[in-house]
């Protein structure tokens, strides 16, 4: 490794007092701009602003860029762990559940180690920044109370379960009727309606990424009958699973 490429700590043995003085202000002002442009990004992330967070960015410069190696490469790579990281806490204090959070997470880090170029990684950079900004936008469970987090929270976990209005009140210990009108008054849905929409959205990404029978997509779905499969995605997207797929695939 070419250690001349390293950041190295300042050497103020062969400067004047006034010299040494002007370096570590220049230092000291520099931390202290990092810390806060992590902190403005931070927050703009956990609000869901894409639009001031990528304003953020768009100060970044690969110059200004610590070299904490030999390959530019590696050090944007470096870059970008350390931005998923605070990114990822932004939106966990956005009010996003970790069940969320470490699927982008996870899927990010396994990309940028396969970035093969400094344009590559920046446009990733950007693409963080919008996977994690439609995190806090469809996954903010701040507006909700516990039971409903809990519920909401199961569902996307466990899509093809049990996921009865009785599982759910036996599940976290609280009345079905109770369950049922809390459940309505924070989300305006009734839970059937609910479950029966996040289950033809998961519909639609089989349908679009794989090429399993239309009845084998509705038992991934959670609903084994596909006559009432097919009339729950037609009544809610207006055509058949058939007639989508057909329709997606230009056929």
């Amino acid at each position: 490794m070419d250690r001349n490429n390293l950041v190295q700590p300042l050497d103020l043995s062969s400067t004047t007092p006034d010299a040494a003085g002007s370096a570590l202000f220049a230092q000291r002002e520099a931390i202290e701009l990092r810390y806060q442009t992590e902190a403005a990004l931070m927050y703009a992330l956990s609000r869901g602003k894409a639009r001031r967070a990528n304003e953020i960015l768009s100060h970044f410069r690969l110059e200004n860029m610590d070299k904490r190696s030999a390959c530019p490469l590696r050090d944007m790579q470096n870059y970008l762990i350390i931005l998923n990281t605070l990114s990822r806490k932004a939106v966990e204090q956005g009010g996003v559940h970790p069940l969320y959070i470490d699927r982008t997470s996870s899927s990010i880090a396994r990309r940028i180690e396969q970035c093969v170029s400094l344009e590559e990684c920046l446009n990733l950079m950007n693409d963080m920044v919008h996977k994690y900004c439609l995190l806090v936008k469809n996954h903010n469970m701040t507006q909700y109370s516990q039971p409903v987090q809990s519920v909401i929270l199961q569902i996307d976990s466990d899509i093809a379960g049990d996921l009865s209005l009785q599982a759910h009140a036996r599940r976290i210990g609280v009345n079905a009727s109770y369950l049922s009108a809390l459940f309505k008054k924070e989300t305006g849905m009734t839970l059937t309606d609910f479950v029966n929409r996040k289950r033809i959205d998961f519909a639609i990404y089989l349908l679009n990424a794989s090429d399993l029978q239309i009845q084998t997509v509705a038992q991934h779905c959670g609903i084994p009958d596909v006559n009432y499969f097919t009339r729950t995605f037609k009544k809610i997207i207006g055509i058949t699973p058939s007639q989508y797929r057909r329709r997606t695939r230009g056929e």
